[in-house]
């Protein structure tokens, strides 16, 4: 849940903002800045669409989540040193096939770590968070923006970003629920489309 409010508070600041900065840094215009949401859209699309359908069989969720916070984390600095359109669309490359690897990933994940009586509040509460983090994280980048500057802005992101890689579900790492620590996961992988996880629970331990 934190990595994903971490990533969603990142990601819907820049969302907020960018409209701004390609105004402000590249004097876009209307139709500009329309052909750039376009490019954003479109290689969601094809991120979440045709490369993560392919990639997770191969990789397992926990790669393919891993590796889309750290493309997001090229993104936003690539984004905050932008000075021409070529590297602001490199910058938006990366920040759309990062949230298109992210977003599935950690959402299957969450529903996976949930046990099968209790998923449904998981579920319920992983998009508690983020839905809080999409209204918090449009005031934090405006506040940040307009009071110190762009780069700042996105360089924090990148850093919301690390914090939320550190936080990520990994083999080895403890699995909790609501914040209470279940077990361990000895392994992530992926079998006829559905995330498998070996967890090797505390209880089995303590018996």
């Amino acid at each position: 849940n934190a990595a994903y409010f971490l990533f969603i508070l990142a990601f819907s600041g820049m969302e907020f903002s960018l409209t701004f900065f390609a105004a402000d840094r590249f004097d876009f215009r209307t139709a500009q800045i329309t052909q750039m949401l376009v490019f954003i859209g479109l290689v969601l699309i094809v991120t979440q669409g045709m490369i993560v359908r392919r990639l997770v069989p191969l990789l397992g969720e926990r790669a393919v989540a891993i590796s889309g916070l750290a493309l997001l984390t090229a993104g936003f600095v690539a984004l905050s040193v932008a000075r021409d359109v070529v590297v602001l669309y490199v910058a938006l490359a990366l920040l759309s096939l990062g949230s298109g690897f992210a977003t599935p990933s950690l959402t299957a994940l969450a529903s996976l770590l949930a046990n099968s009586d209790r998923q449904g509040q998981a579920m319920g509460t992983f998009r508690a968070h983020g839905a809080l983090a999409r209204v918090l994280g449009p005031l934090l980048a405006a506040v940040v923006y307009w009071s110190v500057s762009s780069i700042a802005a996105y360089r924090s992101g990148a850093v919301i970003i690390v914090l939320s890689r550190a936080d990520g579900v990994r083999e080895g790492g403890s699995v909790s629920y609501l914040g209470l620590p279940i077990g361990t996961i000895d392994h992530l992988g992926i079998h006829d489309g559905k995330v498998i996880a070996d967890v090797r629970l505390l209880r089995d331990d303590a018996e």
